[in-house]
């Protein structure tokens, strides 16, 4: 079985300009309390010097929750620890015969069936028309059928799905969202990924749009017909979370920079329906400060500290006191002394 950590994925060119500002570098779901509740995220959020490089001025945390539109100071010192998702690569392989009626032989087995794979479920061929030219596969065991995505002779593109029990492929028009990917043909070691019970599937892209896939949620019509739909949150270079428990995926984009905002996504891929906040530069520093200022942590433990210093003042000022008043307690009555020599002179004129 081959698990692969969280991936990205565009089909459109990106610009790697150093980024100024403030953005997320990392999101979760956790925290130092655990999983967090439904509709908050945590977020790694860095502020750039802004200098034409990439170097960072600081880096903070903060949770971020949806239904109350709030950001909230979170400890720092928590590690964004990478995951692995359900992704599994090469679910089918298959090669388009150049003969009438647009054969392919495809293998397939539900985890994977090179570098690792745990078997060969079955091969077989499926038509795919006569003017099929490439084609891409993977394996669903929850739809129990072989799925591809083709191109003709004339650069046309289509979907499939296909049944091993009766050998027939049922043949649709591709969405217009694949149709503009640029997608690589090549059938490459690990380039095509599945995640069945989540019903996603990673197709891959020709270089170079700074990601290696495009993401769609994949379904059997009332039909049998392959339908494809894109999840645009999976699709660019923003950092991102999974909840499969939930079908959703985080996203956080954009940059404070030059008047900019960062945008949080949360993504129902089972739905398909978003929800989005911003942050401003200024809510940000709300909680966090100025850079030239201290951060809340830093604010907060310089009045424990000072707090805990008059404590101590006061203690010893106290201690000093009863130290005083005990030596004063202590110390001879001097006003006995003049009775006790009158004592020995009339002692002494009796004699």
């Amino acid at each position: 079985m081959k698990l692969v950590l969280l991936s990205l994925g565009s089909a459109n060119s990106c610009s790697l300009a150093p980024p100024s500002g403030w953005r997320v570098a990392a999101v979760a779901r956790d925290s130092d309390q655990g999983l967090l509740p439904e509709g908050q995220v945590r977020l790694e959020l860095r502020e750039y010097k802004g200098n034409g490089d990439y170097d960072v001025a600081r880096s903070v945390q903060g949770v971020y929750d949806f239904a109350a539109a709030a950001l909230v100071e979170h400890d720092a010192t928590m590690e964004f620890m990478p995951y692995t998702t359900g992704y599994i690569s090469d679910t089918a392989i298959g090669s388009v015969i150049a003969s009438p009626g647009g054969l392919a032989n495809v293998s397939w087995g539900p985890q994977g069936i090179r570098s690792g794979g745990q078997g060969t479920t079955g091969p077989a061929e499926f038509s795919l028309g006569a003017t099929v030219a490439s084609a891409l596969w993977w394996y669903s065991p929850s739809l129990d059928r072989v799925l591809s995505v083709y191109q003709t002779s004339s650069n046309t593109l289509g979907v499939a799905a296909c049944s091993n029990a009766t050998g027939v492929c049922k043949l649709s028009a591709a969405p217009a969202d694949l149709a503009s990917t640029g997608l690589d043909w090549s059938q490459s070691e690990g380039a095509i990924r599945s995640w069945d019970s989540q019903r996603l599937v990673a197709l891959p892209l020709m270089c170079c749009v700074c990601t290696s896939s495009v993401h769609f949620t994949y379904t059997l019509d009332v039909s049998g017909l392959l339908s494809l739909q894109i999840v645009p949150t999976l699709n660019s270079i923003a950092a991102v979370a999974y909840d499969p428990a939930r079908s959703e995926v985080w996203q956080a984009e954009g940059e404070t920079g030059q008047g900019g905002i960062l945008t949080i996504t949360r993504y129902d891929y089972a739905q398909h329906q978003a929800t989005s906040a911003t942050l401003s530069s200024a809510q940000i520093i709300a909680v966090f400060g100025s850079r030239g200022g201290l951060p809340t942590w830093a604010i907060a433990l310089i009045i424990v500290m000072s707090l805990l210093g008059l404590f101590a003042i006061s203690a010893l000022a106290l201690w000093q006191f009863r130290r005083t008043r005990r030596q004063k307690q202590n110390a001879p009555k001097l006003d006995a002394m003049p009775k006790a020599s009158a004592d020995v002179s009339a002692t002494a004129e009796a004699l």
